[in-house]
């Protein structure tokens, strides 16, 4: 055996050990072939298995984790929706609860209460009924009449959004049962049926007031735009009085000789506000009756928003 300049062992190849040439040979290049590559490493088996332990958490853990991430931005969107509320509802009327109404109903009055606040777009009712779309913009067209609509949106899209979520989403499916009332009694013995021969065509009642010391009904209707007045018995004491000035009553009041009666003006929201004002008219008694007392108006012009 000697060893090479670089100071390795190598087998001798002298006389004699010809037969192990071959063998030393073979050594010989393992130690060279050893002394040019380098090691090759594999990663340890635990090593591994964390990896792949954290990546199936990871995969598992994905929906729990949007599902969290989604309770945060619906309690987010809650809460500022209240806020909303608080700002621009309690604005112009105390801040309604969500649960007065039920879903769909909020959708449909939210629409015409976004219009007080410069939202136009109802595009979220579109599955609604058709009459009920046209019911929410034709308070637009209202709206838009009587000048009342402001000049630019209060709040921005995304806000109206939240505040309409806050609505919807709290407000039950079903309107709330109505506890701690009495059963409907389909009987009323105190009362008994009478035939009247007061009978307008259309009737559009809009007052109804009894007057117990002279046993008489007075009732309105804004269809005739009439006051007609009822003896005890149902039937008319004379013909359903005209005025004229065209009222739509809906109150009236007696104080010693005189009828104070209101008039709603606009009933149908059909004209402007100033094209049809409400008005309060005294009308003189003549011996307690109606029949004949003069009408004056006492307050004219008076604004009733549709």
């Amino acid at each position: 055996m000697s060893r090479d300049p670089a100071g390795r062992v190598r087998p001798d190849t002298g006389a004699g050990e010809g037969t192990n040439d071959g063998l030393c040979r073979d050594i010989q290049t393992v130690f060279e072939t050893t002394d040019r590559v380098a090691p090759v490493t594999t990663p340890n088996r635990l090593t591994m298995a964390i990896i792949l332990g954290c990546l199936a958490l990871a995969i598992a853990a994905t929906p729990l984790i949007w599902g969290m991430l989604n309770d945060l931005e619906h309690e987010r969107k809650l809460t500022h929706g209240e806020e909303l509320a608080t700002v621009h509802c309690a604005a112009c009327h105390l801040k309604p609860a969500p649960d007065i109404l039920p879903k769909r109903s909020w959708e449909a009055a939210l629409g015409y209460m976004g219009y007080w606040l410069g939202m136009e777009n109802v595009d979220y009712l579109a599955d609604h009924p058709a009459f009920a779309r046209e019911n929410v913009t034709g308070r637009r067209e209202v709206l838009l009449r009587e000048n009342v609509l402001p000049s630019a949106p209060l709040l921005s899209e995304s806000e109206w959004e939240v505040l309409r979520y806050y609505y919807v989403d709290t407000a039950p499916i079903d309107p709330l049962p109505q506890t701690g009332k009495p059963s409907l009694a389909w009987e009323l013995p105190q009362f008994r049926l009478t035939e009247s021969n007061y009978s307008p065509e259309v009737a559009v009642t809009t007052l109804v007031r009894i007057r117990e010391a002279r046993s008489e009904v007075y009732i309105g209707d804004s269809g005739e735009n009439t006051l007609a007045v009822l003896d005890g018995d149902g039937f008319l004491k004379s013909d359903p009085r005209r005025f004229g000035l065209a009222m739509s009553p809906v109150d009236i009041e007696f104080v010693d000789d005189v009828a104070y009666i209101g008039s709603i003006g606009d009933l149908m929201a059909n004209a402007a506000s100033a094209a049809k004002p409400a008005h309060i008219t005294t009308l003189g008694l003549v011996e307690q009756s109606i029949e004949g007392g003069a009408i004056s108006v006492l307050i004219n012009d008076l604004y009733r928003m549709a």
